[in-house]
């Protein structure tokens, strides 16, 4: 079996609006280690990872990852305040200069953001309705 060599990738959970190299220990998807790349007065929540998809056809294990990744935003959160989340299997290509170089050209659209998200939460809201019951209703 020819085995191949992953390419480096870090996994994007957040921006946080702190200056501070901060490690958040193991407690990432799969027990990674969460840690802090900053930038001037913002960071990205990161954890190494290979520059591919997490993938599964265990939709428990999905389920695990998704909770993880939200739990670490959690955390980030009442850590650092205002944070601007990603969405799951958010992956930059490269080492922790490569975010590093992300965060500076983006720096200025990062920064409004986060001052627009500042003391705001994010909630989703699901509603689930039975066609039968609400026919039945009408």
């Amino acid at each position: 079996m020819q085995m191949t060599q992953l390419t480096e990738g870090r996994y994007l959970y957040c921006i946080a609006n702190t200056k501070t190299e901060t490690d958040l220990g193991e407690m990432g998807i799969d027990d990674n280690k969460v840690y802090t790349i900053p930038l001037q007065d913002v960071s990205a929540v990161v954890h190494d990872c290979p520059a591919k998809p997490y993938e599964s056809e265990d939709a428990e294990k999905v389920k695990e990852w998704i909770l993880a990744h939200q739990y670490i935003i959690d955390v980030a959160t009442k850590k650092f305040g205002t944070v601007i989340p990603f969405g799951f299997d958010t992956i930059i290509k490269g080492n922790d200069e490569v975010v590093k170089s992300w965060l500076e050209n983006e720096y200025p659209r990062l920064k409004d953001k986060l001052e627009g998200l500042k003391d705001k939460s994010e909630y989703t809201v699901q509603i689930f309705i039975d066609s039968n019951s609400l026919t039945q209703k009408i």
